[in-house]
This record gives structure tokens, sequence and C-alpha cells, in this order.
């Protein structure tokens, strides 16, 4: 998944839910989501780089899969090389939208 926005959706679970063997998740933006964010499953190694996942109700990212998530702007944190807690960020995604 490349390049994606998830936002103001509605769904019991996740906004996203990724399974497979292996994940790539890159550049996306998933925020103010009722339900979570990002659900990843699978049994080989998934990658999360450089996503957004704000305001979501619900697990932010629900990540159960070897693997790893960097670079990314995970509110409440998620551990993970350069990945960051910053509310500014969603702020300016939401007066761009």
């Amino acid at each position: 998944m490349f390049n994606c926005l998830f936002y103001s959706n509605n769904a019991a679970n996740f906004a996203a839910e990724l399974k497979g063997n292996p994940l790539y998740c890159f550049n996306n933006i998933i925020v103010n989501n009722t339900g979570g964010g990002l659900l990843v499953t699978g049994s080989g190694n998934s990658y999360l780089k450089n996503n957004i996942v704000r305001g979501n109700s619900g697990t932010q990212i629900d990540f159960n899969t070897p693997g790893s998530v960097t670079y990314c702007n995970v509110e409440d944190g998620f551990g993970g090389t350069g990945n960051i807690n910053s509310v500014e960020t969603l702020a300016w995604i939401i007066h761009v939208m």
C-alpha cells in the first residue's frame, strides 16, 4: 500500500487491514477514522515506513507480524527507528484538507 489516504471513515475494526506475505506500507496517511487505524497481519516480514497514523479511535497500529515500523508519526508513539509522536503534523494535514 503506497501513497494512500484514509480519512474520517467508519469501520467495525480498523480503517485499513493488511494481510499477506510480505507487506509494504509506505507514505500513507491514516487519520481520524472510527474503529482504529491500521491492522497488519501475515507470516512474512512486513515494513511500514513514513506513515502518519493519528486521531483514530481504538488502536492506532496493531502490528502482528515480523518486520519493522520506521519513520512513522504514530499517536501515543510506536517503537522503531525514527518514529515520532507529533500532534502538529495532524493539525497541518487537517488544515490542508
